[in-house]
């Protein structure tokens, strides 16, 4: 200090000579030094003027550099894990500072032992006969806020994800770059909420100007945004390790600042990881909120047939399906008029149909859907347990009927299912009435009422118990 302040006079002229950059980086460092020394001392030879820029300017810029060199000095001096290297497998690494011969183990402990031995030979740090070059060169690379970011991007590659988090945070740079990289140390550790907002935060700001942002960019698509495609490849990136919770989170969040007509793309995205994590909640709620038809109803279908396979009836039919409740019926009966009854057995669309009509009190179209499950029984599959079922679906029926007024209680025969009737316990030639079927075909709709279905369940009951006693 004493030979800075000799050479440059008072404070005042100090000053002045570090706000017009005549020092270098290392000179600076002590002159802020020597600034802190004279604002500590009652500001001795400093005008107000000068104060106010030391404390202003000055002051910030000097507790930055003390922070990097801490952070540089945790670096070089952390503990990592006691990982044994030998130093045939690493030697190559280190040039000619290598082990020597005689050692045959080195017990690294610190983050640049680790560095050092996956790092690239020292030799391309300078000339290795000059040792102060070398070092240099290397501090220059691991130095807090340089353009390089080998050490975090190591620190990530070797799984350090702790000491990731613990660099970012030291370092205190929001440089998008590097906050992707703590962001993915975040992800990998389950912290996923974090891990979220510092990739929102990336998604807002980023630019290609960063060498390693372009390289995990790639190719800008023109028919969408940076931010969007960031979110897409951190997306792509987080499914590789099956971290569905990260990627709901992720894309609902994006949602809040992407533009509109990419909402569909992103919550068709939500929807799909969260069925896949089993967020069942979530992925209803993100195809809810689907405002394009079409992928809305594809989510749906893939809604209805994971959940009904993995057993959960109940929840599926007591969604609310505001807005797509017609959708919801119209999956639910193509499912059940394209099943094969004679493989079907817990994910029954025809009992999903029904039990969904009933939650929405749909009494006729459950009464419905009961009895055209009763008629593809008696159409497709044969045996005493059809015949049981077939009693149980014209009880349904009936009961549903009988929960809605006189007047109303009524159905419609299936038109698919029509020509049922006449091949199962029918006369071929004539209906029940007893008059001469026509030969050409007719559109008329037949209604089928509560007394109808009684006499339907009275004939089953008979033929069940003829079928019973044929076995005994």
């Amino acid at each position: 200090s004493s030979g800075i302040n000799a050479e440059y006079g008072d404070g005042e002229c100090l000053v002045r000579a570090v706000d017009t950059g005549v020092f270098d980086a290392h000179k600076t460092f002590a002159v802020l030094l020597v600034c802190m020394v004279f604002v500590e001392n009652e500001h001795r030879g400093i005008s107000q003027a000068d104060q106010t820029l030391i404390r202003r300017n000055l002051l910030p810029e000097c507790r930055t550099i003390l922070d990097r060199f801490h952070v540089l000095q945790w670096v070089l001096s952390s503990a990592v894990s006691d990982t044994i290297y030998t130093a045939g497998e690493h030697s190559d690494r280190f040039g000619n500072l290598a082990i020597s011969a005689g050692e045959k183990e080195l017990k690294p402990a610190t983050i640049l032992h680790h560095y050092l031995s996956y790092r690239q030979p020292l030799a391309e740090y300078g000339d290795i006969t000059n040792l102060g070059q070398v070092v240099v060169g290397l501090i220059r690379e691991l130095y807090p806020g340089s353009e390089t970011l080998d050490l975090p991007c190591f620190l990530l590659t070797a799984q350090y994800f702790e000491l990731l988090k613990e660099y970012y945070r030291r370092v205190e740079d929001t440089r998008p770059a590097l906050t992707h990289l703590a962001a993915q140390a975040h992800a990998a550790s389950g912290d996923h909420q974090t891990a979220v907002g510092m990739f929102i935060h990336v998604a807002k700001t980023v630019d290609l100007s960063s060498e390693f942002l372009s390289t995990f960019m790639g190719t800008p698509d023109p028919k969408m945004t940076l931010s969007l495609q960031y979110i897409l490849n951190c997306i792509t990136m987080l499914e590789r390790s099956s971290l569905h919770a990260a990627i709901v989170s992720l894309a609902t969040e994006a949602t809040q600042f992407v533009e509109t007509n990419h909402h569909p793309l992103l919550y068709s995205l939500a929807f799909k990881h969260a069925l896949e994590g089993g967020q069942l909640d979530t992925a209803y709620r993100s195809m809810a909120d689907n405002p394009c038809s079409s992928q809305k109803h594809a989510c749906l279908k893939r809604f209805v047939v994971v959940l009904s396979e993995a057993g959960h009836a109940k929840r599926l039919v007591h969604y609310p399906y505001h807005g797509f409740q017609a959708e919801m019926v119209a999956v639910l009966e193509f499912k059940a008029r394209n099943s094969d009854l004679m493989t079907v057995s817990q994910n029954n669309y025809y009992s999903l149909l029904y039990a969904f009509h009933v939650s929405k009190k749909m009494y006729k179209h459950a009464a419905a859907a009961a009895y055209e499950h009763a008629l593809r029984l008696q159409c497709e599959l044969p045996g005493v347990e059809s015949l049981q079922l077939q009693l149980y679906c014209f009880l349904s029926s009936i009961s549903c009927l009988q929960l809605i007024q006189t007047q109303e209680a009524w159905i419609l025969e299936p038109t698919q299912l029509s020509d049922i009737r006449i091949a199962v316990n029918a006369s071929p030639k004539r209906p029940r009435s007893g008059d001469e079927r026509s030969k050409k075909a007719t559109t008329k709709l037949n209604l089928i009422t509560v007394t109808d279905l009684r006499k339907d369940y009275l004939i089953h009951c008979h033929s069940n118990t003829s079928s019973i006693a044929s076995l005994c």
